[in-house]
């Protein structure tokens, strides 16, 4: 009878350490090393440069003497997959979640037991409601209307730019030059200097400002006109010399210009490189019907998940990942405080406030991916690597960074797991919607 291998004399036990926490320990038996540092030492020697021999023919025993630091250290890496491998086994039985690093106790050595050990969690048990009939089909969107504002937008963007002859108007941009009463620091910077004295400037009367209040300052002003108002500048504001600041203005207005929207469907598909009126009439036809209905389903989708998380029982969440995902929201907020002094220290002097909101938030985040992603296996939803790969497309054009970059940040941070969660997650609540509306539709 032959002896087992070191692969099956290599043991995995798993210990409760909570609801959802697990400790596991890997022991590898002294009688099996010497097979290990075996199977690493013809690694080894398949690559060793010995002479008087060809690769892989070195006597076993020359290249452990040879090499033992690499055989050493082949040795490591061939306990370590196999300990990733016994887990791995155990991932859907168990359906585990996450796992920590593999911590050695002592130094593999060949004679001696060695053991390694690792904690993980795995996903909260909990009874699925009957959720195949929770939530609302919405109501269909007016295609007719989202077809006549895609026209009307398109019209106002291949307008003609015409002078202003009467009283400035939303959307219009005005020609000024303005002078104010704030007292100018000896060190003032060129683009703290134009905010508060321009003799030549545009502004646009929609949208974000250039100084605040002055859309509704300059609204109604006409061409040679002058007016005066008082700018309040909010804390974060982007020029930091007048955060907090509150400036009199004097503007005046030297010319303007207003959009001509296009009215001729002929000339807007002239423009658009359209063949005709009615090629393009049907293109923004077509192009309406698909946002009704994506819209519509969207909304579908709200619903479901709304009904489901509402039925769907509580249960207890996995300690770490709620602390990882507390950790998360709470930098989300601090990020959304901004790099004000005042605002940070009102932030920080409130932490516990803060860390209770994050830790609401994350807990009602994991609970949803939880319960999806459950009713995800019962509808067996599965994203396929396509699908990962597209969404990481799609956000590499948004940040203007290479896909193969962007990916490589989403796995060394952690992110990539969140974002096939979500992906999950949408693509099993648009099952469901799709499934009830089109029974809706019967």
């Amino acid at each position: 009878m032959s002896t087992p291998s070191w692969k099956e004399q290599f043991t995995l036990t798993i210990t409760d350490t909570d609801v959802c926490g697990r400790d596991a320990k890997f022991v590898l038996p002294a009688e099996a090393s010497a097979d290990l540092f075996l199977n690493a030492a013809k690694a080894v020697a398949r690559k060793a440069q010995i002479p008087g021999f060809r690769p892989g023919k070195a006597p076993l025993a020359m290249v452990k003497a040879r090499y033992k630091g690499y055989v050493d250290e082949e040795a490591g890496r061939l306990i370590q997959v196999a300990a990733y491998d016994l887990l791995s086994k155990k991932a859907d039985e168990l359906d585990i979640i996450s796992y920590s690093k593999l911590e050695p106790e002592g130094t593999l050595e060949e004679g001696k037991e060695f053991t390694m050990k690792c904690d993980f969690e795995i996903a909260p048990e909990f009874e699925l409601p009957d959720y195949k009939d929770l939530g609302e089909v919405a109501a269909a969107e007016d295609a007719a209307k989202i077809e006549a504002d895609l026209i009307e937008r398109a019209k106002a963007q291949y307008s003609s730019f015409v002078p202003i002859t009467d009283a400035a108007k939303e959307g219009d941009m005005l020609h000024v030059s303005y002078e104010s009463d704030f007292a100018l620091p000896e060190d003032a910077s060129d683009s703290l200097k134009r905010a508060v004295k321009n003799d030549s400037a545009w502004i646009y009367l929609i949208g974000q400002e250039m100084i605040p209040g002055v859309n509704a300052a300059m609204t109604g002003a006409t061409v040679g006109e002058e007016r005066s108002f008082t700018a309040e500048f909010p804390a974060d504001w982007r020029e930091e010399g007048l955060r907090g600041k509150k400036v009199t203005y004097k503007m005046k207005v030297h010319d303007g210009q207003r959009r001509e929207p296009i009215e001729d469907m002929a000339k807007l598909a002239e423009k658009m490189e359209f063949k005709s009126a009615e090629e393009l009439t049907k293109f923004y036809h077509d192009l309406a019907a698909r946002q009704a209905e994506i819209m519509t389903r969207s909304k579908t989708m709200e619903s479901i998940q709304a009904a489901i998380l509402e039925k769907a029982p509580q249960f207890d969440l996995p300690k770490k990942s709620l602390e990882t995902a507390t950790d998360n929201e709470y930098k989300l907020l601090q990020y959304a405080v901004g790099q004000d002094k005042e605002a940070l220290e009102k932030f920080e002097a409130e932490k516990d406030q803060h860390m209770d909101e994050a830790k609401k938030k994350a807990a009602d985040q994991l609970r949803k991916n939880f319960i999806m992603r459950k009713i995800a296996k019962q509808e067996e939803v599965k994203l396929s690597e396509q699908e990962v790969a597209q969404a990481i497309q799609n956000m590499a054009q948004q940040t203007r960074m290479e896909p193969a970059r962007l990916a490589e940040i989403l796995q060394r941070t952690g992110r990539l797991n969140e974002l096939e969660i979500e992906l999950l997650v949408e693509k099993t609540l648009g099952v469901l919607a799709e499934r009830r509306m089109k029974a809706a539709a019967k």
